[in-house]
């Protein structure tokens, strides 16, 4: 029975500890006065041949860099990843969120990596364009 507890009150501690996240990336249509993200999207539709989204990027300490890149990868149906954009940020040091736009012009599906200026990635999203 001891056992039974112990492992079930690990698998909680654990679970627990691994929902909650210290930094991420998402896609949004906007941020607020507060500087958080609004409308945090997974999808977008093209208008006009185009659609605007803003990358955002929060980390729960101060960044500790100079700068941020965005690295834009077309997903293919089988899961490859081809490099379609990137985006270089400078930030500072001391920022624990930041917001860079971007502008997609084709459907399909799109993988966004975050590396800071020492070249470790930070987080990935995935956006689907229609």
């Amino acid at each position: 029975m001891k056992i039974i507890i112990g492992a079930l009150f690990l698998m909680i501690a654990l679970g627990t500890q691994a929902q909650k996240a210290t930094s991420g990336l998402l896609f949004c249509s906007e941020v607020n006065e507060q500087f958080q993200p609004l409308n945090a999207i997974s999808e977008i539709t093209l208008k006009d041949k185009q659609a605007s989204i803003l990358y955002y990027y929060w980390n729960e300490t101060a960044f500790g860099t100079s700068g941020f890149t965005y690295k834009t990868f077309t997903v293919d149906k089988k899961g490859k990843e081809t490099l379609s954009g990137t985006i270089s940020q400078t930030v500072q040091p001391g920022w624990r969120m930041v917001k860079q736009n971007a502008l997609f012009t084709t459907a399909g599906t799109y993988r966004v990596k975050i590396y800071n200026a020492e070249n470790t990635e930070l987080g990935v999203a995935t956006l689907n364009v229609k």
